[in-house]
């Protein structure tokens, strides 16, 4: 991991993300002027299970995958944090570990406010705080949310969904492989490649190498009956 100056291109990773859209300026300003830049290289992990929570990050470019893993060894994608996300909070709040893995996929570039500048910026703009309990507030949602896929949706229910997350509310493209998308849903890669076939056949998504592309988003909506609301509430790290 590198940390390095920022350009004044991306002295916005902050600002850019939904949970400061509507913070005062002066507070971001302050955020990023206490934070520091990182870059990582794809593959590269940022954190694991158990290390000490010490700072919360923005994306500026690139990914990152938030992982975790059962005792016999089976992975789960959690999320994927892209340009404008930023995650970390939970620990950043309570000081305690992480409760998942973060690592690159491919060159990503980050800023970092650790705890401590946190705490300094907080006693100048009590309104931080206020952010960052919505932020939880969201994390919260999610959590509900996967609870009540795992109990009603069915593996293409809980592919629908993801695939719908992952292409940020628009016709677009999943860029990762079924084996991955597999382990953000918590199914076999068969299972995955059975119903995206499936959809392909019915002209809702196009296939290639490691790349799924969403040609009827309509289609996967009435699929799941509309239900795809709250999408996209961040990470659990």
């Amino acid at each position: 991991m590198r940390r390095s100056d920022l350009s004044d291109s991306s002295k916005t990773y902050f600002a850019s993300s939904g949970i400061f859209s509507t913070a005062p300026k002066d507070l971001v300003a302050a955020i990023d002027a206490a934070s520091t830049s990182v870059t990582l290289k794809g593959g590269a992990s940022l954190f694991q299970r158990g290390d000490p929570g010490d700072a919360l990050f923005a994306v500026g470019s690139g990914a990152i995958q938030i992982e975790t893993s059962a005792l016999d060894g089976r992975g789960r994608i959690l999320n994927l944090m892209k340009p404008g996300d930023i995650f970390g909070e939970i620990a950043l709040l309570d000081g305690g570990q992480r409760t998942a893995d973060a690592s690159a996929v491919g060159k990503t570039l980050l800023r970092r406010l650790s705890r401590r500048a946190f705490h300094e910026v907080l006693a100048l703009h009590p309104e931080l705080a206020r952010h960052l309990i919505e932020a939880l507030c969201r994390r919260l949602r999610r959590i509900s949310a996967q609870a009540e896929d795992g109990a009603f949706l069915d593996i293409e229910g809980r592919l629908a969904r993801r695939v719908l997350e992952l292409t940020d509310n628009r016709d677009g493209e999943v860029l990762m492989s079924q084996e991955e998308l597999a382990r953000h849903i918590g199914a076999s890669r068969v299972s995955v490649n059975q119903n995206l076939q499936s959809w392909k056949q019915r002209g809702w998504v196009s296939l290639g190498r490691s790349r799924i592309s969403v040609l009827k988003r309509s289609e996967l909506v009435s699929f799941l009956g509309g239900r795809v609301d709250a999408l996209r509430w961040g990470s659990f790290a």
